[in-house]
């Protein structure tokens, strides 16, 4: 049975992801790694009116990450999980800060993972489409971007299939 850390630091961007992966994957020291990401929807963030990453610099930064991760395991036991929708009414902005998240950006940086993904064969798995499919989708959102309980088990039971094929 694999060991899983849940990496994630709120509000990291795939700049800070890219910025500790090596540090991140060396203090784990395992013989077999398996590298599972789920970035990007603080990149597609906007402050106010201004985009706090650009798709390209994204794309880049995805890069980064591919590059960075292909030195602790091999593309095959490496994923990309792709973005989720958000609940506009409650993401533009969020209450607790001056940061809207938008759907149609979500959408376009999670095209920007794809494209990035494929061009490196690393595995993508698409979640916006699952979530959208699912009806009423908000209802797996503890505050319009964030999963609640079930929406993190909605997206178990989509990963872990696609983890188990890596291993």
């Amino acid at each position: 049975r694999p060991m899983v850390y849940n990496l994630g630091v709120q509000g990291d961007t795939s700049a800070d992801v890219a910025a500790r992966l090596d540090a991140e994957a060396n203090a784990r020291n395992r013989e077999r790694l398996t590298l599972v990401f789920a970035v990007g929807l603080n990149d597609a963030s906007l402050a106010g009116d201004v985009p706090f990453t650009t798709p390209e610099a994204y794309a880049q930064n995805l890069r980064t990450i591919i590059e960075k991760a292909g030195t602790h395991a091999p593309k095959s036991r490496t994923l990309f999980v792709g973005l989720i929708p958000v609940n506009e009414s409650q993401t533009t902005p969020v209450s607790w800060k001056d940061v809207s998240y938008t759907n149609e950006r979500i959408r376009l940086f999670d095209k920007t993972l794809q494209e990035v993904a494929t061009q490196h064969a690393v595995p993508y798995l698409p979640l916006y489409e699952a979530f959208e499919q699912r009806l009423q989708h908000e209802d797996l959102l503890l505050d319009g971007l964030h999963p609640n309980e079930a929406g993190h088990q909605f997206m178990y039971e989509l990963i872990s299939p696609e983890v188990a094929k890596l291993a």
